[in-house]
């Protein structure tokens, strides 16, 4: 029904056109229903198809199975099939793309051969052509490539397998694409391949997250708030912590993560790893002897832990943080706090640095006492002269310099003089508790330094010695962690 409605149609079956030219180049098409000015205008096969509106699929030819609604809908179709478009102008460049829903004024104006896409909303997904598998929901939702999900108004979404969830939160751009990246949150923005951004970067939009409560402190950027679970940090051996720290720099400062191996938690201080927490001291039962590393060691064959007991024999001791929990033949297991032995520990160490201390001050007193020297030497008198230089007078002093880095935990340092007349010197290196650790001579004279390979030493403090001829110069401390 209208000027040149069907005009060339000849075997179409169960056809209505209704309009001027609707329906006018169909010729075999069946069970079509095109209503508007040139809606259907090129059919020629294509089946079940429903053109509603002024030139509504008038390019379509051969494609089946589709419902345009609306002015110019689907108008450049030709092949595609099993279409929605639903809004004036809505999928009007699409020509072979099948399997879509455009819902909206320009929604999916510009798809061309992408698939089984999903653009409700004005000018939903109005920029993709070839994108396939997108969902986009909302006021201009902007989404290209292929998988993405865009829900909020004016979100955008270019990026394959992404997500942008919020009112303009962004995932990518197009001269750079993020792929698996999400964005969560009104103004969140990712600029990154797989990576997880919530919340905005102005102060609006910026978000505290809570787990386990409603209220998440303001002051957080995350509240863990459960009391029934914990936060386990990344779990590494020392030799993958090593080899992840190689990739690290200054950008990283602050990250933590658990060696397995020690038992420690680490912090990259931009540079290297230090550690965040002792080790837990290993204990020796021998017999009823229990000792403790850096520690002393206990007869605990006198304990009696009931009143219907005799002396027993101890069969294994744990130790969990400061709680000693020593397991009796025959009895119940008895539990002792090793805080006041591991308080007397540290007041033996600050009694260390005190002696320390007290020597470096002499040594500053003997260095005073060298620049007087000098100045006198310096300035001789009637019928003197002056023989020493000044660096001979240095030299003529044996010395030893502070390890650097300290604290450390895989080598550091160590710079000495060593005067030309000395004739054996040596460097000592004690624990904790004067044990000698290890020794070795010195056979460069002058000034020189020395490596020291600390990876096979366990974390704590350390006293090394300068020696020569057998006498004690000085002595300084070491860290390792």
């Amino acid at each position: 029904m209208g000027a040149k409605a069907g005009r060339a149609n000849t075997e179409g079956n169960f056809n209505n056109f209704l309009g001027k030219s609707a329906g006018y180049n169909n010729t075999t098409g069946s069970n079509n229903n095109f209503l508007g000015i040139s809606a259907g205008f090129n059919n020629t096969t294509g089946e079940y198809n429903n053109f509603f509106g002024y030139m509504a699929g008038s390019s379509n030819t051969t494609g089946s199975n589709n419902n345009f609604l609306g002015q110019n809908a689907g108008r450049s179709n030709s092949e595609g099939h099993y279409n929605n478009f639903l809004g004036s102008w809505a999928g009007y460049n699409n020509t072979t793309g099948y399997h879509n829903n455009f819902l909206g004024s320009r929604a999916g104006y510009n798809n061309t051969t992408g698939i089984h896409n999903n653009f409700f909303g004005y000018r939903a997904g109005y920029s993709n052509s070839e994108g396939s598998y997108n969902i986009g929901l909302g006021y201009m939702a902007n989404i290209s490539s292929d998988y993405p999900v865009g829900i909020g108004s004016e979100v955008t979404v270019i990026g394959a397998n992404s997500l942008a969830l919020g009112a303009q939160a962004q995932v990518g751009t197009d001269e750079e694409p993020s792929n698996y990246a999400i964005a969560l949150g009104a103004g969140a923005q990712a600029d990154c391949d797989n990576c997880l951004i919530i919340g905005g970067t102005q102060e609006q939009s910026r978000i505290s997250v809570g787990i386990g409560t409603t209220t998440p402190n303001p002051n957080t950027s995350l509240e863990l708030a459960e009391n029934n679970k914990g936060l386990l940090i990344n779990r590494m051996t020392t030799d993958q912590r090593n080899s992840f720290g190689d990739n690290l720099g200054s950008e990283e400062s602050g990250m933590l993560v658990y060696d397995i191996e020690k038992q420690q938690l680490k912090s990259w201080n931009g540079s290297a790893w230090q550690n965040l927490g002792g080790e837990n001291p290993e204990l020796n039962l021998s017999e009823n002897i229990l000792s403790i590393s850096g520690g002393n060691s206990v007869d605990l064959s006198g304990l009696q832990f009931n009143e219907s007991s005799d002396v027993q024999d101890l069969t294994g001791a744990t130790l969990n943080g400061m709680v000693l929990q020593i397991d009796i033949e025959g009895g119940a297991s008895a539990q002792v706090d090793l805080t006041p032995i591991l308080s007397e520990q540290q007041a033996l160490i600050d009694q260390q640095q005190a002696l320390i201390d007290e020597q470096q001050s002499l040594l500053l007193e003997l260095a005073q006492r060298l620049d007087n020297l000098e100045e006198q030497v310096s300035q001789p008198t009637v019928g003197q002269s002056a023989t020493f230089t000044q660096s001979q007078i240095v030299e003529s002093v044996a010395t030893i310099e502070q390890n650097s880095p300290n604290p450390s935990g895989e080598g550091t340092t160590i710079k000495y003089n060593i005067p030309h007349s000395i004739e054996k010197a040596e460097l000592k290196i004690l624990n904790n508790n004067g044990i000698l650790i290890e020794q070795m001579a010195i056979s460069n004279r002058g000034e020189g330094e020395i490596w020291l390979d600390l990876k096979n030493y366990a974390a704590g403090t350390y006293l090394y010695s300068l020696y020569t001829d057998g006498n004690l110069v000085e002595t300084k401390r070491m860290v390792v962690y």
